[in-house]
Formats: structure tokens, C-alpha cells, sequence
């Protein structure tokens, strides 16, 4: 359909619309001429974040331009679209006047030779701006990327991060946080109860758009519920075809169980009663699916430092909690030391993930440091601790890594210090969960 006005895309905006953060980098390449890919899990937003690129050029550019922009949109899942898009249509679209068309197609993965049919539109050079996304990932990426090498940007999307929590906390208010003490919402007071809330939701039911914006508890659990089925009925059994479900379930439900816990791909294999290979392939679905991320060692001795062996992190914690099915507070859990790890390497890669690879220390003597980053090529330690801490306390593999490697900075992020302290030339930084949020920096 042809887009004229915001009021035609009004009802495909939620009623709360939140802004996501990656929306200025998107928008930075709406003049270039790479096709915009939008990539990843179901149900993180991607069709809203479309909406809101359309929004933000009827509101802000058409406005300066005038009549020199036309905007379509096309899903995929209606049948009318999917028999109406094709190269000749878009061609006669491009050449019926001299507006520039600015495309988009939502669920392209529907779109057979979905990747052929996008470099022949570029390849062909017209006055068209392309700018897709699909709800399969996998498919997407399997359909789209691999023909469209130089052609294209792409931008993983991921469910809400805390900022957009908050920003939706403060919309509906919601976080029983508008008592006459908090009034002005820069006291320092409010900001730690509004963090404090938004960290609570992350960290218990996730960040998936449709769970923080949903209030009650039971209905949150059965909207991750849907999720988690929609996954398994559409991306693996549907397109991978995997016959197995069961085992590729324990699997999720297994690595739930050990996050951040070194993988051993033997004892894995042995414990579902699968093949290596097999299994293989299930780590590479989960990854592509965005549901795992694995990280590597980070090492220079092999005959002292772990070398192979990656641990695993969940990109979504409601994901995760689901399969284990544990939605209590971080503060009441047994395996907060593991949720509290897996929520510092989720900021870690928000904040760094572009720039450096985010690794991880272990000797086989035992000593461990949680996380290793790269600041102009110099190793960076990052410790979790999900504990209270009176005074900077160093733990003995800390003090390992440092005297191993001599880095400039370190940090250990925790529930309440802040403060710096120097140990052989590196500084430690002590940052509390909310600091680290909101000013991490290497």
C-alpha cells in the first residue's frame, strides 16, 4: 500500500510508542544506497520499528521536501502483496514519476528467491530505496544476506534494552513510582526506583516488547509461553525441519540450567543422546536464531589457559527463566550469581559489542575472570558479582589476570559500590549495577 499521511499508519503503531535506540543509526542510512536489512528473533519489533522509520520520514523529511518522496509498504503475509510485489511491478512503480520510492518489505523471507529478486532491484540502479525484515531470522538470512554481498546494511534488532524499559515505565507509570516524594523525575531517588524497577523486569520476565508491556505476571508467562511455541512451531520445526523437538528442548533447557557455566560438547552430546554433529547444528540454529550467543576464551598461554571451551549466554533472560521456569527476583534466587552474569554480558554487548569481541579468562588451574574486552588491543577484565559489597574486595583471579597481563583498567561490577582503588598500575573500578548502565565506558 501507498503511505500519504501518519494517520495511515496510526493503527499499526502501539498504543505506547516506545523509541527504540537503534533507530538512529538506521535512519543515518536512509540516503545511501544499501538495501536495509533488518534482522532478528520473533517478536522484538521489528515490524514497529519499520512503522517508526516511516513515521520519522512523513513527519520530519516529507515535511521538507514536499511531494519528492513516495512511501509503500508491503507484507508478505497478506496474499494480496505477496502476488502484487515482483520485478516488474517495482520497476513501473520506480518509473512513474520522478518521486523518489522508499520500499518497504515486511516478512521477506515469504518472497521466493527472495535474495535474487533484491539484487536484481539493486543491480538495476532505479530511484528506490529498499528496506526489509522478516520474522525468521534463519530463513531471512539464509533467503536474503548471502546474495547480497556490498549491497546491503544490516541491523540485528533485539527485544527492549533498559533505557526503553524505563522510557515505557515513565509513559504509563506503571512503576508505582509516582508518589509526591518522587515528583521531579530527576531526583536522584526516583531514577534508582525507576532503574531498580526496569532491572527487575529484565532480569525476571525479559525484554521482548509485548512482555514489558504487559502488566500482570501470569499474563507475561503465557506470552513468553507463545513465544517460546511460536519459535519451536515456525523457525525449528517448520524451516529447519528438525525432527528431534525433544531433544533440541532439553538442550534449551539444559544450557538455561549452566549459564555462563563452561560447555563441554562430549558430555552434552552423551547426556540427549545425540550425535556430535547433531548437536552442532543446534548450537549453530540457536545462535542464528538469536537466542544464544557463545563466547570464546580469551588466551595467549595454551599450555595454561583454557583454549576451546565457550560458555553461553542468553540474549533474552525472559527466555531463558522460561525454560527453567524461575520468574523470582534476582535478590531470592538461587541462581542469581548466573542471571546477574548473564545481565552484565547483555549491557556488555550493547555497549562494546560493536566495537571489540567480548571474551572470557579461565586457567586450568581455575582462575577465572568473567569477561575480557579489547581497548586498543589491550585486555580489559570485567568481573559480575551479584553480591553487596562493603569495600572493594579483589578476588584472587583478578589479581591472576592482572599480574598475568598488566592491564590498564578493570572492573567489577556489583549491587552497590562505587569507587576506584589501584592495584599494581591498573585502576579497579567498582560499579554498581545502575552506573554500569547508564555510563559504562572502556
Amino acid at each position: 500500500m501507498e503511505i500519504k499521511q501518519l494517520n495511515d499508519i496510526k493503527k499499526f503503531l502501539p498504543d505506547i510508542n516506545i523509541k527504540r535506540v537503534v533507530l538512529r543509526d538506521i535512519l543515518k542510512w536512509l540516503d545511501e544506497k544499501e538495501i536495509i536489512v533488518l534482522l532478528g528473533a520473533r517478536q522484538v519489533g521489528k515490524t514497529t520499528i519499520i512503522f517508526q522509520i516511516i513515521s520519522h520520514i512523513l513527519s520530519e523529511i516529507v515535511s521538507l521536501y514536499k511531494d519528492s518522496f513516495e512511501l509503500h509498504y508491503f507484507n508478505l503475509d497478506f496474499p494480496h502483496d505477496k502476488k502484487l510485489l515482483s520485478e516488474d511491478y517495482i520497476i513501473r512503480l520506480a518509473a512513474k514519476n520522478q518521486k523518489k520510492k522508499i520500499i518497504f518489505i515486511d516478512e521477506m523471507q515469504r518472497k521466493e528467491n527472495a535474495g535474487i529478486f533484491l539484487k536484481y532491484l539493486y543491480d538495476a540502479n532505479l530511484p528506490v530505496k529498499l528496506i526489509v525484515s522478516g520474522s525468521s531470522a534463519l530463513e531471512l538470512k539464509s533467503k536474503v544476506t548471502e546474495a547480497l554481498t556490498g549491497r546491503k546494511i544490516v541491523f540485528n534488532i533485539s527485544p527492549f534494552n533498559i533505557l526503553e524499559i524505563k522510557d515505557f515505565l515513565l509513559q504509563t507509570q506503571n512503576n508505582n513510582l509516582s508518589d509526591k516524594t518522587f515528583a521531579n523525575k530527576d531526583d536522584k531517588s526516583y531514577r534508582g526506583m525507576l532503574f531498580k524497577r526496569a532491572f527487575d523486569i529484565y532480569t525476571e520476565y525479559g525484554s521482548y516488547p509485548s512482555i514489558v508491556t504487559t502488566i500482570e505476571s501470569e499474563k507475561k508467562i503465557l506470552r513468553l509461553k507463545e513465544i517460546f511455541t511460536s519459535y519451536m512451531e515456525k523457525d525449528i520445526k517448520s524451516f529447519l525441519e528438525i525432527k528431534n523437538e525433544n531433544a533440541f528442548i532439553n538442550l534449551i533447557t539444559l544450557l538455561s540450567a549452566s549459564v555462563g557455566g563452561l560447555i563441554n560438547m562430549n558430555e552434552i552430546s552423551n547426556t540427549l543422546s545425540i550425535h556430535q554433529v547433531t548437536l552442532d547444528n543446534y548450537f549453530y540454529y540457536l545462535e542464528q536464531t538469536f537466542i544464544i550467543a557463545r563466547v570464546k576464551p580469551f588466551f595467549k598461554n595454551i599450555r595454561k589457559e583454557i583454549v576451546k571451551s565457550p560458555r553461553v549466554f542468553f540474549n533474552d533472560i525472559g527466555f531463558r527463566n522460561f525454560a527453567i521456569n524461575n520468574f523470582n527476583n534476582l535478590d531470592i534466587r538461587e541462581d542469581k550469581g548466573f542471571v546477574f552474569e548473564n545481565f552484565v554480558y547483555l549491557i556488555l554487548k550493547e555497549k562494546v559489542g560493536q566495537i571489540s569481541k567480548i571474551n572470557f579468562w579461565r586457567t586450568k588451574a581455575g582462575a577465572e575472570v568473567d569477561f575480557i574486552i579489547l581497548k586498543d588491543l589491550k585486555p580489559v577484565p570485567v568481573e559480575a558479582k551479584a553480591k553487596y559489597f562493603k569495600k572493594p574486595a579483589i578476588t584472587p583471579s583478578m589479581r591472576s589476570f592482572i599480574n598475568a597481563y598488566n592491564p590498564d583498567a578493570a572492573f567489577v561490577i556489583n549491587l552497590n559500590l562505587n569507587e576506584d582503588i589501584k592495584l599494581n598500575g591498573c585502576l579497579i573500578r567498582f560499579m554498581d549495577v545502575r552506573s554500569f548502565e547508564e555510563s559504562f565506558n572502556v
